[in-house]
């Protein structure tokens, strides 16, 4: 007869879900302490002439420009003797006077309206740092997702902030691609816990199915997992 006593005990769906609320929280409370600090750095950076006009400079101008009815606007490499780019010869675009000959990047129209309230460089740096601090939160709840562990969550959001690259990014002038990258991690937890056939569990039951289906020949599954008349079998993912 099993004793009560080492019986283990297993959580329920509720409780699980307030120990990765806890975690994820825990997560965000770190990172909002990492980009405090990543902020400071990056402003005394700043401050002690270390930042350049690639890309820092050359973004600021192009925001003061856009806020001021010029969109994309930049004058950084007029008439310089050299080309900046490498290969690329400014001398030879028809428009050397906009950002977009040289790097698409709309989502600077977003970050022109807080800076049209503080027009300053350390306004981008700071917004930086907190949308890289932003990310570990997309890799804890992911993480929490996938695995239903807490402590996946709180590891995989933490090793996100100790991330050696992510630092070095925060520090490194400001890169619009690296608001970007954040902003993808924050939103793969939702995009997977959407997407039909990758519900926590539904991986085990799909590679099930398709063995099944290798050794019949002739059961079809549905993207669901689920046997399906007068279709091709498609791919679960």
């Amino acid at each position: 007869m099993e004793d009560p006593a080492v019986r283990p005990v297993r959580r329920t769906p509720a409780a699980a879900r307030i120990a990765g609320d806890r975690a994820t929280r825990a997560v965000a409370i770190i990172a909002v302490l990492v980009a405090v600090g990543w902020s400071h750095l990056a402003i005394a950076r700043h401050q002690g002439l270390a930042t350049n006009a690639f890309d820092l400079g050359y973004v600021t101008q192009t925001l003061w420009y856009t806020v001021h009815g010029q969109p994309f606007r930049f004058t950084t490499i007029e008439e310089v003797p050299f080309s900046p780019e490498g290969v690329l010869d400014p001398r030879r675009l028809r428009h050397p006077h906009s950002l977009l000959a040289f790097h698409v990047e709309p989502i600077l129209l977003l970050v022109a309206v807080p800076f049209a309230l503080w027009p300053d460089p350390r306004l981008l740096l700071v917004l930086q740092t907190v949308a890289l601090a932003g990310g570990a939160l997309g890799a804890a709840m992911l993480a929490n997702w996938r695995t239903g562990s807490p402590a996946a969550a709180g590891v995989f959001g933490t090793a996100f902030l100790l991330s050696p690259s992510i630092a070095a990014t925060a520090l490194a002038d400001f890169h619009a691609v690296a608001l970007g990258a954040a902003l993808l991690v924050l939103a793969l937890p939702g995009r997977w816990s959407a997407a039909p056939g990758l519900r926590r569990g539904d991986a085990r039951h799909l590679r099930a199915r398709g063995r099944g289906y290798r050794r019949g020949g002739s059961r079809r599954l549905s993207v669901a997992g689920r046997p399906s008349r007068g279709r091709r079998p498609a791919c679960p993912l």
